[in-house]
């Protein structure tokens, strides 16, 4: 079995009923990952095609599932989503849903470029420095009812 839990930093963006097909496809996201956060929702231009502006934003999320698993989940929250290859040859996108980031490797060189996920990727540096102190919060935590458990145990030797 695989130990590893692999950070995952997605893409999501629609341009046909953006806030409904936004809406569901964090709830399905949600459903996959315990521990997903997402970004504010920005509105974009469409690049390379002529269409409705683009609703966007980012998220990061941790799993234990490799890379091919974790792209056929977002694959299925696409169709649930409504995306079919019909929508898209008439330049219609119920939702885009794209591994920017997976166990530190990028992807998708031309999308880190754009201004919007320079300015989300902000916030998600700033939830993995919320996730740290979190963690730095329970290990201390821990080392507190430690210490008081060791201190428990010397008084009734006593």
């Amino acid at each position: 079995m695989n130990n590893n839990v692999y950070e995952i930093v997605i893409s999501l963006g629609s341009n046909d009923r953006q806030e409904s097909n936004m809406a569901l496809a964090k709830q399905l996201l949600e459903q996959l990952f315990s521990d997903i956060r997402f970004t504010d929702s920005v509105w974009t231009n469409p690049v390379g095609i002529e269409s409705d502006k683009f609703l966007n934003c980012l998220a990061i999320a941790h799993s234990k599932h490799r890379e091919p698993q974790i792209k056929s989940a977002l694959k299925r929250v696409q169709i649930r989503c409504g995306d079919t290859r019909a929508f898209r040859s008439i330049n219609i996108v119920r939702m885009d849903i794209d591994i920017l980031l997976f166990d530190g490797k990028r992807h998708h060189a031309e999308d880190w470029q754009r201004p919007y996920i320079k300015n989300l990727m902000k916030e998600i540096k700033h939830f993995r420095v919320e996730a740290k102190r979190a963690e730095r919060a329970k290990e201390a935590d821990k080392e507190k009812k430690a210490k008081r458990a060791d201190k428990g145990k010397k008084a009734r030797k006593k």
